[in-house]
This record gives C-alpha cells, sequence and structure tokens, in this order.
C-alpha cells in the first residue's frame, strides 16, 4: 500500500468512528478556540485527536494567529515551517511563535519575479 492510501484510510476510518459517536471538541460557536477562518484547525484537530506532538508546513499561513491554521497546533506544542510572503508579518511570527521556522517568502511553480498583492483589509 502506498503511504498516501494509508493515510486515506487512516482518515476513513476516523470519520467513520465520529460519525458513530461524535467526539467532536467545541466549536468556536461553544467555546472552543480555533482560529481558522473555514474551520481547517477544527476538522484537523478532528483527525489527529490523540497525536500528541508534530511538525507542521503552513504555506501561505497569513497572520500568526488570526485566521491561522496552525496557530491552535502551535499552542498544544507543535512546531514547523511558515511560510509567508507579506513582510508586515515576519516580526509577529518572531515574538508569537519563536519555536517555528518563519519564511518571509513567495512560492511558485517555476523561478523568476512575480507581483505581490498584499490584502488591504487586516485580520
Amino acid at each position: 500500500m502506498l503511504p498516501s492510501m494509508r493515510v486515506a484510510v487512516v482518515l476513513a476510518v476516523r470519520l467513520g468512528q465520529a460519525s458513530a459517536a461524535c467526539r467532536c471538541a467545541p466549536s468556536k460557536f461553544e467555546g472552543g478556540s480555533f482560529h481558522g477562518e473555514y474551520y481547517e484547525d477544527y476538522v484537523l484537530s478532528s483527525v489527529l485527536d490523540g497525536v500528541a506532538s508534530g511538525t507542521y508546513i503552513d504555506v501561505g499561513a497569513n497572520h500568526p494567529i488570526e485566521f491561522n491554521v496552525t496557530a491552535l497546533f502551535y499552542e498544544r506544542g507543535w512546531h514547523g515551517i511558515t511560510i509567508e510572503p507579506n513582510p508586515e508579518f515576519s516580526p509577529l511570527y518572531a515574538k508569537l511563535r519563536p519555536r517555528d521556522v518563519h519564511l518571509n517568502l513567495g512560492i511558485a511553480s517555476e523561478g523568476g519575479t512575480l507581483t505581490f498583492y498584499r490584502v488591504t483589509d487586516p485580520p
């Protein structure tokens, strides 16, 4: 079995268990502490329930806390690499997430120079 197939099997088993008897964490509307804009961290925390620590790579990390998928995991002791081209967030990563390696750069499928469009409405 390929490694990616193993992950799919594990996810299917975990999701099947959750539907039988939901052991979901409380949502942010129920007092839970989640940061992802679209509940990505909520979903991942349910799938990775019981995994005490780990390493992540967060591409397009945005602000270190607001609308951030990995902030919850950082709070739980995880660490990793965050990649975000917006230079305004670099000092915040240094201050708020010192265990992470933060790379202030963009990623593309090929080398060259691209125009960076910064969102002017901060989170």
